[in-house]
C-alpha cells in the first residue's frame, strides 16, 4: 500500500493535518509536527478528552523528558488515527499537555513510521510512504 502527501520543504519543521477518532464516527482534525525523535505519537490531552478519550480510557502512564522538565501523561488506544491517508486502527497514542507556543495539537512519532519505507523528498515537498 502507498500513502503520502505534501509538506512545505521551506518550513522550520514538517507539519501534517491528521485526525483522531473516538470510534463512533466523529473524527477530530489535528495539526501535528512530524518528530521521528519521539518514539510514540503524542496528542494534546485536551484534544483527546474533547472526543471522549480521556484519562478514564488510559491504559497506563507515560513520562517524557523535555529539554527543561519531565512531562507526565497517559497512553491509550485511539480507535482510529489517520495521517498522510494512512489509517491505523487501535493505535497507541500518548496524551499529555502540549506547549501552546508550538501551535500544534500533537507529534507524530517514530511508531507511526515503523515498518514503512518513508521518503521525505525536499526537492518536491512530498512525503512518500509504502509498506
Amino acid at each position: 500500500m502507498r500513502w503520502g502527501g505534501p509538506f512545505d520543504p521551506n518550513a522550520d519543521a514538517i507539519y501534517v493535518i491528521a485526525s483522531i477518532s473516538e470510534g463512533h464516527g466523529y473524527r477530530r482534525k489535528i495539526r501535528c509536527l512530524v518528530d521521528t525523535g519521539t518514539k510514540l505519537t503524542v496528542i494534546d490531552e485536551s484534544i483527546t478528552a474533547s472526543i471522549g478519550l480521556d484519562r478514564t480510557k488510559a491504559k497506563g502512564k507515560v513520562t517524557f523528558d523535555s529539554l527543561s522538565e519531565a512531562v507526565e501523561g497517559y497512553w491509550l488506544r485511539a480507535p482510529q488515527f489517520e495521517a498522510y491517508g494512512r489509517t491505523l486502527e487501535s493505535f497507541e497514542v500518548a496524551c499529555c499537555p502540549m506547549n501552546t507556543r508550538l501551535k500544534i495539537d500533537g507529534l507524530i512519532g517514530l511508531d507511526f513510521f515503523r515498518r514503512l519505507e518513508a521518503c521525505f523528498n525536499f526537492k518536491s515537498g512530498v512525503v512518500h510512504l509504502e509498506d
